[in-house]
């Protein structure tokens, strides 16, 4: 079984923040290869894992999508998903 490339926007958030802890518990079955927040988040640039409260992940927070993620969890703002959207249909 292959790992998951998971993106979670609105990482620093509550549930962002949640979701990357377990994800991070199960890296059998997900890899965290993105994590967004809002492009004034002073989380940018911090590792989505330590934000959450658990071990580094390697994964830095930022503004718009990075890696190459297969699946995205969005907790953010209505128009941070209108813009997630343009992101993820370039990417397709």
């Amino acid at each position: 079984m292959s790992t998951i490339a998971l993106a979670i926007a609105g990482a620093a958030g509550r549930m962002g923040q949640r979701l990357i802890a377990l994800a991070s518990e199960q890296p059998d079955v997900f890899k965290i290869t993105s994590a967004t927040d809002a492009p004034n988040s002073p989380f940018l640039g911090k590792d989505a894992g330590t934000v959450a409260g658990v071990a580094p992940v390697g994964v830095a927070i930022t503004a718009t999508l990075t890696g190459d993620p297969e699946v995205v969890i969005d907790f953010s703002a209505p128009s941070a998903t209108r813009a997630l959207i343009s992101q993820c249909v370039k990417r397709k």
